[in-house]
């Protein structure tokens, strides 16, 4: 068992373990305020298509960026391109996410062409260009006969699901979520150092909420 040295971190357990509240309430809270948000505009009649995956690209982001808070990479913050990448290969391309694992024979595409979606939507709110091999996307949201599907394929287009890429996108945040408990039992002392550096971040990018009512 790994002691504490709480003294030399200047702080006492019990303010630590405020800060660790804070910090992972915030962490939990932005996954369910995204989920939310995607539930709400699913219930309606308009067509939200494109801002439900803007949501899903921005939960992406969000966990990619805490995924460099708390575990030791090469990966520079800024390197954007990067994190979201490896975000994608480690928790959402892996037969460790169920619902992966579930849908991987309708997955066709791979985590540069997630990436390449999501620039387009954010920045364009469109759809990217041809890939390497030629294919275009285009967005849907549920089933399509297979008849359609081997029709898109045959034009070189590939049909990007967002209701499979919403499930398999929050199994992989909520294995992410999950993955901290490891860390505190075999590395206690990187996840008190990861902790308090997402506390700096949530402190002084304004990422707190305070209730004004």
């Amino acid at each position: 068992m790994v002691t504490i040295n709480w003294r030399k971190l200047n702080m006492t357990k019990e303010e630590f373990e405020q800060k660790e509240k804070i910090v992972l309430e915030i962490i939990t809270r932005k996954s369910t305020d995204i989920s939310n948000s995607i539930n709400a505009l699913l219930k309606t009649k308009e067509n939200h298509l494109k801002s439900h995956a803007c949501l899903l690209m921005t939960m992406i982001d969000i966990f990619s960026r805490f995924e460099l808070i708390f575990y030791k990479t090469s990966i520079a913050e800024k390197e954007n391109k990067k994190r979201f990448i490896n975000w994608l290969d480690k928790y959402f391309f892996t037969e460790t996410n169920n619902d992966y694992k579930i849908n991987k024979s309708s997955i066709n595409y791979n985590s540069q062409d997630v990436y390449n979606i999501r620039n387009a939507l954010l920045h364009f709110y469109g759809t990217p260009p041809k890939n390497k091999l030629g294919v275009s996307f285009c967005y849907s949201y549920g089933y399509f006969e297979e008849s359609k599907i081997n029709e898109f394929t045959k034009n070189k287009m590939t049909i990007l699901d967002f209701k499979t890429l919403d499930q398999v996108i929050k199994e992989g945040v909520v294995n992410q979520i999950k993955s901290l408990g490891k860390i505190l039992e075999n590395e206690p002392d990187i996840y008190i150092e990861s902790i308090l550096k997402a506390y700096e971040v949530i402190k002084w990018e304004g990422t707190m909420e305070v209730d004004l009512n």
